[in-house]
């Protein structure tokens, strides 16, 4: 399975999470759970992180609810982006979106030029990597050049597939959220809630009209003592352990760099078979191709050779083809997977193989 969350499960994890029987309120779910939150922070390069039992969405409106936000700017180029505006008009907060095509990024100057525009702009909602379309938006430029303009605007900050895929410069951010499934190669049901110092000094002083179940200045007071406000999400916490265990045995620009150069690679080999790449800056967690046989071919490539690709969303459903850099890949899966991508085109005389994909991969990345 290459799809782009859920992934894989992490070998490590799941054996952690086999012997994960234990009571929350246990001392020792109790250390763990500090140690997680403890590194979690580190990985996430954010003074705070909170752990919430929910999908990736449920920190999305956890953020967006505990913002304070009278009037959200949205940045909307796919599936992700949309959803913010969802969620704040379901909290009846007032939302002004901007849009962009969903394979090009947002542009900082329009954001600065659209607060200018609505004076009342409290809060800015964007991803970093909209991962409908593998689009990668320049999230620290944007949150540099909107801080710079009004020092008070919050930043929710969607990473959920970009945390350890990449370094995130989170200096002018106040919310990142985070999620179990993508790179950290957990299953579904744990997201992650980075905070700045600045956010959570405002939750702990009560100044915003807050959630009940995600009540996060609730959730400060209970997670500082090592537990949560309402029952967490044991077994997913205990294998958070082993994945930030896995990552860190790494030097962290060295990890990084490999992902990089892992997508470099990917991308070369897709270029090869004469794909077209979608998105004009693409996110490292995904290679997304467009092409008018996607759907087919993502139903061969599955029924014939057992790989799973994602398809495109919405208006894209058709069209778009992603595929998984996210997490601890085995080299060898890639390479699998990228072979059966090139048989598939032959398969269905898009292409002839001539076994481009795998040479170009292994050129780029597992000779390096």
């Amino acid at each position: 399975m290459l799809t782009p969350g859920p992934t894989n499960l992490l070998e490590e994890a799941q054996f952690a999470m086999l012997q994960a029987n234990m009571h929350h309120r246990s001392s020792e779910f109790q250390a763990i759970f500090i140690e997680v939150k403890q590194q979690l922070a580190k990985a996430l390069n954010m003074p705070e992180v909170l752990m919430l039992s929910s999908s990736g969405t449920g920190a999305m409106q956890a953020a967006v609810a505990n913002s304070g936000a009278k009037k959200l700017l949205v940045i909307n180029a796919g599936k992700f982006g949309e959803r913010f505006s969802l969620i704040a008009k379901s909290l009846d907060i007032e939302v002004v979106q901007l849009n962009y095509e969903w394979n090009t990024p947002a542009n900082a100057n329009e954001v600065v030029e659209t607060l200018k525009k609505h004076g009342d702009i409290d809060a800015i909602a964007l991803q970093v990597c909209e991962s409908s379309a593998g689009l990668r938006h320049p999230v620290e430029q944007i949150a540099k050049l909107a801080k710079a303009y009004h020092q008070d605007i919050v930043i929710i900050v969607d990473a959920i597939t970009a945390l350890l895929v990449e370094k995130i410069d989170s200096s002018h951010i106040d919310f990142l959220v985070g999620g179990s499934q993508k790179a950290f190669m957990l299953p579904p049901g744990l997201s992650l809630l980075g905070l700045s110092q600045n956010i959570k000094r405002r939750l702990q002083a009560d100044d915003i009209d807050q959630d009940f179940y995600f009540n996060l200045k609730n959730e400060l007071k209970n997670q500082a003592q090592g537990g949560t406000a309402f029952t967490p999400a044991i077994s997913l916490i205990v294998g958070m352990k082993a994945v930030l265990q896995k990552f860190f045995s790494y030097e962290e620009q060295a990890f990084y760099a490999q992902v990089a150069l892992r997508h470099q690679a990917m991308t070369k080999a897709v270029q090869s078979l004469d794909l077209a790449i979608f998105p004009k800056a693409p996110a490292l967690s995904m290679v997304t191709i467009y092409h008018e046989k996607a759907s087919t071919i993502i139903a061969h490539l599955k029924q014939q050779y057992q790989v799973h690709i994602a398809k495109g969303q919405g208006d894209y459903k058709n069209y778009l083809m992603r595929i998984s850099n996210l997490g601890f890949i085995k080299p060898e899966a890639m390479l699998f997977a990228l072979n059966a991508l090139e048989l598939s085109l032959a398969d269905l005389g898009i292409r002839a193989y001539d076994g481009s994909a795998a040479r170009i991969f292994s050129e780029g990345f597992l000779l390096q």
